[in-house]
């Protein structure tokens, strides 16, 4: 079956791994054999790129992902210490919310981007760079689904740039339970 050239870009498995259909977004011509696909469809007309999903192509995400990639290839990564210590608190966490504020302390007006995990798995984001009242990058994130109340459950705030984790994990204890 042939697809018409610039219809579907999607993610298929190609011998167990992910992996992505061409989308032609002006960069046919990288290929060695581009002329041929002129010479086979000169009627085409250039259509708009239309991605499979959202394209990253810089920003905390992206640098996370290159950063994962690099040390899964045996790459080295920066140690946590080229970033300069952070320094921070979790303010308060319960079944639905924690709140707290981070800096980098090599760069103290710059925001920080933090993963948040719920008994060592990732569940979001959060991103510390409003100033509170006392001048801190504050950050909030409401987990994606309540935290189940009739468990303990251990919360965890790491740099996302290197996993370098803010001071102080969390144990919330279950409903009725003091610790």
């Amino acid at each position: 079956m042939m697809l018409e050239a610039g219809v579907s870009h999607d993610v298929l498995i190609a011998e167990g791994a992910l992996s992505e259909t061409f989308v032609d977004d002006d960069s046919r011509d990288m290929f060695q054999n581009a002329h041929e696909f002129g010479e086979l469809y000169p009627e085409d007309r250039r259509k708009p790129a239309f991605y499979y999903a959202p394209r990253v192509e810089d920003g905390y995400a992206f640098e996370r992902v290159r950063r994962r990639l690099a040390s899964r290839a045996g790459l080295s990564v920066p140690a946590a210490t080229e970033y300069g210590a952070l320094v921070g608190e979790i303010t308060h966490c319960d079944h639905s919310i924690i709140i707290g504020w981070a800096r980098n302390q090599a760069f103290p007006d710059a925001p920080v981007c933090l993963d948040v995990y719920v008994d060592g798995a990732f569940v979001g984001y959060a991103y510390a760079a409003d100033d509170d009242a006392r001048g801190r990058q504050a950050f909030a994130l409401c987990f994606p689904e309540a935290l189940e109340a009739s468990a303990a459950h251990e919360i965890e705030v790491r740099r996302s740039a290197d996993g370098a984790p803010l001071a102080g994990a969390v144990r919330l204890e279950p409903f009725g339970m003091v610790a």
